[in-house]
């Protein structure tokens, strides 16, 4: 029923919007909406403009700019990447949110680890970062409820080590490795999963 029509979708997306706002339960309500999406773009519906809407891509033109052309393509570039990193590694980034658009994540994890993939050894780390950023930084508003002006805490601590975790597990799928040596690896894969987050703020 959700994605029955564009209108339905505007109309469950915002209010599941609203409910993934809340501090009890709300990142379930955000791992729900991904599938909402994933599904609408299955059946034909360009969801993106009500996602990137919701999440104040408006306020971020240049982030919003980068993000829509790789989306339309369903494809990334190397240029609009290289505006992103640009972007989240400064001290003011846009909100993290934009990162975890759900198509966007599938194109990130199909360009670093489906086999076969070639990223451009000058960009890699790139891709790395925009990933890493999206699974582990949260941000915590500091602003009082009903006040007009709101600032935004950005936790990073665990930034560096989720941009190692996947570099190794990036470096382990491109390798030519028979079953054998990859077995082998299991332990080192199982152990980058396994990366410490704090309970709650994590996406999917």
């Amino acid at each position: 029923m959700v994605c029955h029509s564009e209108h339905t979708l505007l109309y469950s997306s915002a209010l599941l919007h609203i409910l993934s706002q809340e501090s009890r339960g709300g990142s379930n309500v955000r791992r729900l909406f991904q599938e909402v999406t994933r599904n609408a773009l299955k059946g034909g519906h360009d969801a993106t403009p009500i996602i990137m809407a919701l999440n104040g891509a408006w306020t971020h033109p240049r982030a919003s700019q980068a993000l829509s052309a790789m989306l339309a393509k369903n494809s990334l570039n190397p240029a609009d990447v290289s505006v992103l990193h640009k972007l989240y590694s400064s001290n003011d980034p846009p909100p993290v949110d934009l990162l975890r658009i759900t198509q966007l994540l599938d194109l990130l994890l199909d360009t670093l680890f489906k086999p076969g993939s070639r990223i451009h050894s000058e960009h890699k780390g790139k891709y790395i970062l925009l990933l890493a950023y999206a699974s582990c930084v949260y941000e915590t508003s500091l602003g009082r409820k009903g006040t007009a002006r709101k600032t935004t805490s950005i936790n990073r601590d665990e930034l560096k080590a989720t941009i190692t975790a996947i570099e190794r597990v990036n470096m382990i799928c491109t390798e030519q490795k028979g079953s054998s040596e990859l077995l082998a690896e299991l332990g080192t894969i199982y152990q980058c999963i396994k990366i410490k987050r704090n309970e709650g703020e994590n996406t999917s």
